[in-house]
């Protein structure tokens, strides 16, 4: 069965999901490199990418009330990279994984 007009503007859309995305870091645990793969508004062709400067960076910790399932903790940078563009990026302190925040 179709969906009507309706139900699609009913329907609620993720936006700004986070990706799982491979870094690489130094001793203090800074990232020094990101791989990035292939896309137009990066300028990137699926490669590694030297960070050149961390711009900013902050912790978060949420949600903790609600137990460690659902616990939130996230180191966020907001990084340049060696083409110039700015990145930001958050490693989960629960999972230990990175993301890219997109949009």
């Amino acid at each position: 069965m179709a969906k009507s007009k309706d139900d699609r503007s009913n329907s609620m859309k993720i936006l700004n999901t986070p990706r799982v995305i491979k870094v690489r870091i130094n001793s203090t645990g800074n990232p020094t490199a990101i791989y990035i793969p292939s896309s137009a508004q990066l300028r990137s062709n699926g490669k590694w990418v030297k960070v050149i400067k961390v711009e900013n960076l902050w912790k978060v910790n949420d949600e903790w009330w609600r137990g460690a399932d659902e616990e939130i903790s996230r180191l966020y940078y907001v990084l340049r990279i060696d083409s110039g563009q700015q990145i930001t990026m958050f490693l989960d302190l629960i999972t230990n994984k990175w993301h890219r925040q997109s949009g």
